[in-house]
């Protein structure tokens, strides 16, 4: 068993939501409402079902303009893929160089 995160809040980038889940078959956002309620943990759900590995990758951008990203649908399809998102809306941006502020790249 290895330990994440310990925190007063669940953890975010989707690890609580869709990582944790497809690692190991737990969702812990049930018992995290049980427990921020005052109500008590419901231990079995806590017990692993499964044993994946889960990996989750962000491509970082390298400053430029995006013309073309694939299409997106046809990558969500591909075996093993559970998820593709942007976590932007895309439009039209300035062209940047990777050493610019981000609040000069990317619209508020």
């Amino acid at each position: 068993m290895y330990l994440l995160e310990i925190t007063c809040r669940l953890t975010g980038a989707r690890i609580a939501t869709e990582i944790m889940p497809l690692a190991t078959g737990v969702d812990p956002l049930p018992n995290a409402v049980r427990l921020a309620l005052g109500h008590p943990l419901v231990e079995e759900e806590l017990r692993p079902t499964r044993d994946r590995a889960v990996v989750q990758r962000y491509l970082p951008a390298d400053g430029g303009t995006v013309e073309w990203v694939g299409d997106l649908a046809e990558l969500a399809r591909t075996p093993g893929v559970h998820d593709v998102f942007w976590g932007l809306d895309l439009a039209p941006a300035p062209s940047c160089r990777p050493t610019e502020a981000a609040t000069r790249c990317w619209p508020a």
